[in-house]
């Protein structure tokens, strides 16, 4: 990363956490963690501030992008390197 690309505009430099605006279910947060948490500990911080219950009954999409599941495990585990959005929708089960 070059000098500039460290800095913000102003002169001022970079902070040392990441703000994720979180939709869970239709209602908005904002959620800050330190700069290059993971995908999970966003998660551990979301839950910790509103408690979600199972997390694998939610559909997870970081930046428009869905992150799937595999044994009650995220299959994928990004870096949050930069200010993001993160939505969580409640899968709807059951029917006939």
């Amino acid at each position: 990363m070059s000098e500039q690309e460290r800095t913000r505009p102003g002169g001022a430099p970079p902070s040392d956490t990441i703000e994720v605006d979180v939709t869970i279910h239709g209602s908005h947060v904002r959620i800050s963690v330190p700069r290059g948490a993971t995908l999970s500990d966003l998660i551990a911080e979301i839950d910790r501030q509103h408690p979600l219950g199972r997390v694998t009954d939610y559909t997870v999409m970081l930046n428009d992008r869905e992150i799937k599941f595999e044994n009650g495990q995220l299959k994928e585990n990004p870096l949050i390197t930069e200010n993001s959005t993160l939505s969580l929708l409640r899968r709807i089960i059951g029917g006939k």
